[in-house]
């Protein structure tokens, strides 16, 4: 190794060199992945802007929050509690009842 110690030194600077374009390369890469995923949030929340201005989106959250509130009142009352139960175990039973068929 030490005859050959000024090849090492040549390759060794080479090897600096192509690293230091290496960086270069992908820096430029990012650059551009970084535009192009800006573009992609600047598109996405143009549609969110749209959407959730939109008079019917807004009645449309409106109505699934009343009707998650008459959920809870039904289920926080005993009678609501005890038909819930029912509906679910119906279900339940109904979907191993198939599984088993099958």
């Amino acid at each position: 190794m030490m005859s050959d110690y000024e090849r090492v030194l040549e390759l060794q600077e080479i090897a600096e060199r192509s690293q230091g374009a290496t960086m270069a390369q992908m820096s430029t890469y990012l650059e551009g992945m970084d535009a192009a995923l800006n573009k992609v949030n600047i598109a996405w929340e143009s549609i969110v802007s749209a959407v959730a201005s939109s008079d019917f989106l807004i009645g449309l959250v409106n109505g699934f929050s009343n009707l998650l509130d008459t959920i809870g009142a039904i289920l926080s009352s005993t009678t609501g509690l005890v038909t819930a139960f029912t509906i679910i175990g119906a279900l339940g039973l109904s979907i191993l009842g198939n599984k088993i068929r099958e």
